[in-house]
């Protein structure tokens, strides 16, 4: 269970339940990791994301003091190389899917794909670059720098969008309890 938890600060970002299979499946008994996966969640170690809104509802993430936690403690394991790894591997394969997609017409479906998993394809170009895997990252560099190029400023203008959104929410709100306030006093 605690060797789980250090592992998943291997994701920089939300993560999905098949991001863990393929990620740290070679690395955990396939039949304990769903379990281990909801006890982390019944302690608080883990939770899941519930902002539907975005459409990423159902995945996983880590509070930023756990994950900081994990990945000291993750230099210790003897695996942890393969680990970054098989992260950079996965998320790889991602952005060639992404690509793929977006290059055959399916830009909302990439983009979808890119926005869920922008974080964890930045990570997996760390993971790449301080590794001395040369190639593999070249080649990830060419499938994650064409989605940049191709979504980068569209992610903002949805994330600004949003932010505006909540805060339109909120400022609706306070005029909702001024409007109240001035109601009562006038009374």
């Amino acid at each position: 269970e605690a060797r789980l938890l250090v592992m998943t600060s291997v994701f920089a970002g939300d993560f999905s339940a098949d991001d863990v299979q393929a990620v740290l499946g070679p690395f955990v008994d396939a039949p304990t990791l769903q379990p281990l996966l909801r006890t982390l969640l019944e302690r608080h170690l883990l939770f899941r994301r519930s902002d539907a809104n975005d459409g990423q509802a159902g995945r996983f993430a880590l509070e930023d003091a756990v994950r900081s936690h994990g990945q000291r403690a993750a230099t210790a394991l003897p695996q942890w190389a393969q680990v970054q790894a098989s992260h950079a591997e996965r998320f790889t394969r991602v952005a060639a899917e992404a690509a793929d997609l977006l290059q055959a017409g399916h830009g909302g479906r990439a983009f979808d794909i890119y926005r869920a998993a922008v974080a964890e394809l930045e990570q997996a170009l760390r993971w790449l670059r301080e590794h001395g895997h040369g190639l593999s990252y070249l080649r990830a560099c060419w499938k994650v720098g064409g989605l940049h190029a191709a979504f980068g400023a569209l992610r903002e203008a949805v994330e600004c969008l949003e932010a505006a959104t909540a805060t339109a929410a909120q400022g609706r709100e306070a005029c909702d309890q001024m409007a109240w306030c001035h109601y009562m006093l006038s009374r």
